[in-house]
């Protein structure tokens, strides 16, 4: 019985990277992968039933050599093949093109190819009951740990300076203007009212004080340049937690994070991102030590276990109580499956292990709970019904647009980082390195959790935290693969300087298939751009805030004072540089209500202007597309977009005058700026209070109604006959047309869209029934007249607040039997014929 289970354990682990690839390429899969789906079940069925049936042959230990040399064959042509797909020069000769095209066909069966000629390979290795890297890391020399702080210090100042060279090519975005603005009223009122990243609001107001930063540019610099240093600082526990596996897979992932184009990009915005991944990183780094030394408890390390213990506790204190609207409380979720992967792969490890984990797993089982159950609260957790694999493409897919890896190119094997996964457990299956399965368990129960229980739009920023567990999940491909030809293949252990050459060669190996130089290069000097205008590092879209600062600047002070200003993400920038500022409010471009409250600020003052970004006014809601120098009118008032190279001029005018550096005119910039007028007191119809009579009848327009009336006039309509609301309320009002022949519904707006037109008898009685279905989100409305003919709106529109009704004291003609009705008859409408 006892073989039995020894055996089942062998198979299991010499067929895990079978298991892996495909439970990979099932979860996480895109729809490339999926149009493969029947030949990834085949090979995987096929594969592991002809892995099994060479169990007796692997554990006789004979063939050693041939086993070995298959396996190095298959891993060379997956290298090999990853080359060819991923170099466009292939694909400029027919002939060469055929054989990518005919590579690319087979590229998941050299993967499924890998993972079965490394049973026989893996099985050999577990035969050897070799676990001395199972158990313990062999500690440093005291030479080789001062050449590793060396190399960390030269790696973290490569680091900072690759972050902080052309730190300010990019405006800022949405959100780092909330930082500045509350960096501005720390310092200026000692208190803030943005609550959200506080230690990044701190981290920025210490900088500003320190090199007496002033203005807009230089508070976002400060606090940008304090991203950087910690953007660099995130080298160290990434080295620490590579260092769990092996001093290379520590080296590798290092210079990894130092160059990537993400942790580049993310490192140099002012917002909180950067500093949860070095907090989270160094969390994650002494949640392992405390484990590790409970698990091998000696009474000297309780000091340890104890001050670590308590910079987690304070850091995730911090996220709990303190920082509560920071995104820092997924900590608890990664600290939690840390802690059961650790369980996980510590059960599998030996008879002694299981005996020290029996006697702690309850403590660990608890502690695992406790870092779990705040996360609960967050309102984004929760079942996906449909979920978006774009959190698991931001990783495993190499030709995704965000955010930029090493590898991203259009070119690239679109199976190359599954074939890393298939490599690293190839070699972690035998090796038997169990913090490489910690890390990489984590990842994967991570990447499930943002994939199917993260109910939240898709945003690269929002998954950066588990990178590093990505990063040290490629950093030991780079020493697996070392580790692989130099030693397991070829035994060149005992040659040192064919060793080092060989070593080498299989590095530069790896590098041409997975680093793409230009993506480097571009996240250092110029990232490029997406078609929506963000930034392809990070998926972020930035907004240059200069032409409405130094357009508002141009104005003369007591018009700007006393203009109000609408605006969708430049109030905190607006607020920052300019002190005499009117009435700032925001245009929130989520709100169904957004144009109806936008209505109601331009009807209810008498100059302002409207200040929003391209992307809120087109791509994500389409609100007020006005061609530029065109005007529009809004119930009482008019709006008109000024242009650009107007606005560039007065602008840059006003710098000129002052000595300030102009700024440079772009066609394609993101800000649309409006203005209006308005004469409050009066409407197209030249409604005015005096003209009312007051019908004592009130209405609620936001629920359904009805208002039936019988209107007779003369020839012509004079003036309107009835108002809905007076002239404050941007009232409903039914007002004569051009031609005075028949009337228009002026619904607060004057909007084509939102006016209705319908004729009325001349001379005779009409009887009118005005209806409106009612609603917060908007409803539509129409008359029916005399019972017969229909005229409805083709877009809902609405009101929700009860208007009294009026009638016209200038009307020439009669309007009698006012009737306010809750509700409205449906029957009547459908029997009345539609008129267009």
């Amino acid at each position: 019985m006892e073989a039995l289970k020894n055996n089942l354990y062998k198979w299991f682990i010499a067929s895990l990277p079978l298991h892996i690839l495909t439970i990979s390429l099932f979860l996480f899969g895109n729809n490339l992968v999926y149009a493969d789906i029947g030949l990834i079940v085949s090979l995987y069925t096929g594969f592991l039933f002809i892995g099994t049936l060479s169990f007796p042959v692997a554990s006789s230990g004979k063939y050693v050599n041939l086993f070995h040399f298959l396996f190095a064959l298959i891993i060379l042509i997956n290298l090999f093949a990853s080359i060819v797909i991923g170099f466009a020069f292939f694909n400029e000769y027919k002939l060469l093109q055929s054989i990518t095209e005919s590579i690319e066909r087979l590229r998941i069966t050299f993967m499924y190819l890998m993972g079965l000629t490394a049973i026989p390979v893996i099985l050999q290795s577990l035969n050897k009951n070799d676990n001395s890297e199972n158990i313990v890391q062999k500690k440093n020399t005291s030479n080789k740990i001062g050449l590793d702080i060396l190399l960390l210090i030269l790696m973290v100042g490569i680091a900072f300076y690759v972050r902080y060279y052309n730190i300010d090519h990019l405006p800022s975005y949405r959100d780092e203007d909330h930082h500045i603005q509350a960096v501005l009223q720390l310092l200026s009122e000692q208190c803030h009212d943005y609550k959200r990243g506080l230690l990044v609001t701190y981290s920025g107001a210490l900088l500003v004080k320190l090199t007496d930063a002033i203005g807009y540019d230089a508070y976002l610099h400060c606090g940008r340049l304090a991203s950087t240093i910690i953007g660099s600082l995130v080298c160290i526990p990434i080295y620490f937690l590579g260092m769990k596996i092996s001093r290379l897979t520590g080296i590798f992932a290092v210079l990894l994070w130092v160059f990537s184009p993400w942790a580049v990009g993310i490192s140099q915005n002012f917002r909180e991102h950067i500093y949860y991944v070095f907090l989270i990183s160094l969390m994650s780094l002494l949640l392992m030590n405390i484990l590790e030394w409970v698990l091998n408890y000696k009474k000297e390390l309780l000091y340890k276990i104890i001050l670590s213990g308590t910079v987690i506790g304070l850091i995730f204190s911090y996220a709990v109580f303190i920082d509560w609207f920071s995104t820092l409380k997924i900590s608890g979720v990664i600290l939690s499956v840390l802690t059961f992967s650790f369980l996980i792969v510590h059960f599998t490890v030996n008879i002694d292990q299981f005996k020290l984990l029996k006697k702690y797993s309850p403590f660990l089982i608890i502690l695992a709970i406790l870092f779990f159950i705040p996360i609960t609260q967050i309102k984004f957790f929760s079942l996906v019904e449909t979920p978006d694999m774009r959190w698991a493409n931001t990783y495993l897919y190499p030709a995704s647009n965000t955010p930029i890896h090493w590898w991203t190119n259009a070119n690239s094997d679109l199976y190359l980082v599954y074939f890393l996964i298939i490599l690293t457990t190839c070699v972690a299956a035998l090796k038997r390195h169990k913090y490489f399965w910690i890390f990489t368990i984590t990842f994967n129960i991570l990447l499930v959790g943002y994939t199917f229980f993260f109910d939240r739009y898709y945003a690269p920023r929002y998954i950066v935290f588990i990178y590093p567990f990505f990063i040290i999940s490629i950093a030991y491909a780079f020493s697996g693969l070392v580790w692989l030809f130099s030693k397991f293949f070829f035994n060149l252990q005992k040659r040192n300087n064919l060793l080092q050459i060989f070593n080498a060669l299989v590095v530069i190996f790896l590098i041409i298939i997975l680093v793409k130089p230009f993506n480097i290069y571009g996240s250092i000097k110029k990232p490029k751009k997406l078609p929506n205008g963000g930034n392809a590092n990070t998926g972020i879209v930035h907004y240059d805030k200069h032409l409405a600062i130094n357009f508002m600047r141009s104005l003369k002070p007591e018009k700007r004072s006393e203009a109000t200003i609408l605006t969708t993400i430049y109030g905190e920038s607006l607020r920052h540089e300019i002190d005499d500022l009117g009435w700032v409010e925001k245009f929130n471009y989520k709100d169904p209500n957004r144009m109806a409250n936008a209505r109601n600020i331009m009807n209810s003052t008498k100059h302002g202007y409207l200040i929003i970004d391209r992307l809120r006014n087109r791509e994500w809601g389409k609100n007020f597309m006005l061609k530029e120098g065109k005007s529009i009118k809004i119930g009482n008032s008019n709006l008109k977009k000024l242009t650009n190279t107007d606005i560039f001029i007065k602008a840059n005018s006003y710098l000129k005058r002052n000595k300030l550096p102009s700024f440079k005119f772009n066609e394609n910039h993101q800000c649309e700026i409006f203005e209006w007028t308005t004469n409050v007191l009066s409407s197209k119809a030249g409604i005015d209070n005096s003209k009312l009579s007051d019908t004592d009848l009130i209405v609620d327009t936001g629920s359904p109604f009805t208002i039936s009336f019988l209107l007779r006039t003369t020839n012509e309509i004079n003036d309107f006959p009835i108002s809905i609301g007076d002239a404050d309320d941007n009232n409903i009002i039914f007002y004569p047309s051009v031609d005075n022949k028949q009337i228009m519904i002026n619904y607060g707006s004057n909007f084509e869209e939102d006016l209705l037109t319908f004729p009325v008898e001349m001379n005779d009685w009409t009887k009118i029934d005005f209806y409106q279905y009612g609603g917060s989100k908007g409803s539509y409305f129409g008359v029916i007249l005399n019972g017969k003919d229909k005229y409805q709106t083709k877009i809902p529109v609405h009101k929700n607040d009860s208007l009294y009704i009026y009638t016209n004291k200038t009307f020439i003609g009669d309007v009698m039997g006012i009737e306010v009705m809750e509700g409205i008859d449906k029957s009547k409408i459908n029997s009345a014929k539609t008129v267009q």
